[in-house]
């Protein structure tokens, strides 16, 4: 678990240095194309992948707040990604996921200093009938 906080530390540095970077995603990352729910006790959110692989939409569920953001996803081990990115108004968010259990644990750094750390779970959420 320490190694682990310091890989989410070391994400929350590396969120902020690539503000105006290009997105960059691996080959081997599930989500491009795809929808994810994650939740994290009080908090739960959708996020939606573009098919390139650069952009993810954000939802909160508890409020609707939204934003588009991009990413950058390294590959940790076999199905295990360090998803990283920086919102609008100066969050930065790192996210280690576990694509075999379906675990995550995020970091999150506020604009105003404050720092959040979060483990939960992630699934695919179903789709709803037309």
């Amino acid at each position: 678990m320490k190694r682990l906080s310091h890989v989410i530390g070391f994400a929350v540095l590396m969120s902020n240095a690539a503000v105006g970077q290009p997105a960059t995603s691996s080959p081997n990352y599930p989500a491009p194309g795809h929808a994810f729910q994650f939740d994290f006790g009080r908090f739960a959110f959708k996020n939606e992948y573009s098919a390139d692989g650069k952009q993810m939409t954000f939802t909160r569920l508890s409020d609707g707040r939204t934003g588009t953001v991009n990413y950058t996803v390294i590959e940790v081990r076999p199905k295990v990604f360090w998803n990283y990115w920086v919102e609008t108004d100066g969050t930065s968010v790192a996210r280690v996921e576990d694509h075999d259990s379906r675990t995550a644990h995020a970091m999150v750094h506020f604009p105003d200093g404050r720092v959040v750390n979060l483990s939960g779970t992630f699934r695919r959420p179903r789709l709803r009938p037309p």
